[in-house]
């Protein structure tokens, strides 16, 4: 513990830590800012409109789309609108039209990838430059195993993430509960297993907030073993950002034209698309997609370990 401590407290007395949450800070208010701007710019005329006879109209056009479309995920995602928008004529729940903390919090999912750049910069320097500065030489000498030393360091790169994300998603919440309201605005419906079931808003942003952090942690811990394994950050930071930004993208292409691409890492990281009924691939299942993610996580961290202890530090 002492030794996440003394990790934890160099990592936040770094300057860059601060300008990290407060970039965070600014990402937040400007997205919540825009959106209520477009929202009062946006003139809804919703006291003139039946919700009722809308909804039974768009719900006629998908059952109509849904017979001209071949199974797919286009077609499970139709399946999916008809489902809930039977759900809500038959139980009288109108859709919600207008922008609300829950939506606001939806949207500010996306932001996990700038989580994601901060924390792969972090974990990419957190080995590799204590044997840049020398500084790794009085961690070793200590009578502690270079195990102990590599998982210490490790886990306060997850704290750190897990301090981001938490912050991440109470800022969120604050400034949309501010800009849109606290109100209730009904259960948030999803599709599960054929059927249509109302959960709570909080958490159902919770839940999606930690599935889309599976990539987080994977990345994170990628350049954590690049680090370790070339004690390079700039080389652990350039390859993880690429990979987060092209990695699933190029996967996709690859996926076209061979069947061994559904082993990609990249493919495997959208684990809500299980949930929502659309897996990345076709044949593809949640419990496929978390053993290969517990492979690549066993097999960074073992490349990892044995380059830490079998490396020499120079006097």
């Amino acid at each position: 513990m002492s030794l996440i401590a003394n990790e934890m407290m160099k990592l936040f007395k770094k300057a860059s830590t601060y300008i990290i949450i407060g970039l965070l800070t600014v990402i937040v208010l400007g997205v919540g800012g825009i959106t209520k701007y477009v929202d009062n710019m946006d003139d809804k005329e919703t006291s003139n409109v039946d919700w009722r006879q809308q909804l039974t109209e768009q719900t006629q056009m998908n059952k109509q789309e849904l017979e001209m479309v071949a199974e797919g995920q286009y077609a499970n995602m139709l399946n999916q609108d008809i489902a809930i928008a039977e759900y809500q004529l038959a139980n009288n729940i109108a859709p919600v039209t207008e922008s609300n903390i829950w939506s606001f919090m939806n949207d500010m999912v996306a932001s996990i990838g700038f989580i994601s750049i901060f924390t792969i910069i972090v974990a990419a320097g957190i080995v590799a430059n204590e044997f840049s500065t020398g500084t790794i030489k009085l961690l070793l000498i200590r009578p502690v195993s270079r195990f102990k030393i590599l998982c210490s360091k490790y886990v306060s790169v997850l704290l750190f993430s897990a301090i981001l994300l938490l912050f991440m998603f109470v800022l969120s919440f604050i400034v949309g509960g501010i800009l849109f309201g606290f109100d209730d605005v009904g259960p948030k419906l999803v599709f599960d297993n054929g059927q249509v079931k109302e959960v709570s808003q909080i958490g159902f942003a919770f839940f999606t907030f930690m599935l889309n952090s599976i990539g987080l942690l994977m990345l994170t811990t990628m350049a954590f073993m690049i680090s370790t394994a070339f004690c390079n950050s700039s080389l652990a930071i350039g390859i993880s950002i690429f990979l987060l930004l092209m990695g699933g993208n190029l996967s996709y292409i690859l996926a076209a034209y061979f069947d061994w691409a559904k082993y990609i890492l990249f493919l495997n990281l959208d684990l809500i698309s299980y949930f929502n009924g659309n897996p990345p691939l076709e044949g593809m299942t949640l419990s496929f997609s978390i053993t290969i993610l517990a492979v690549y996580f066993i097999a960074f961290h073992a490349i990892a370990l044995l380059f830490f202890t079998k490396r020499d530090v120079r006097a």
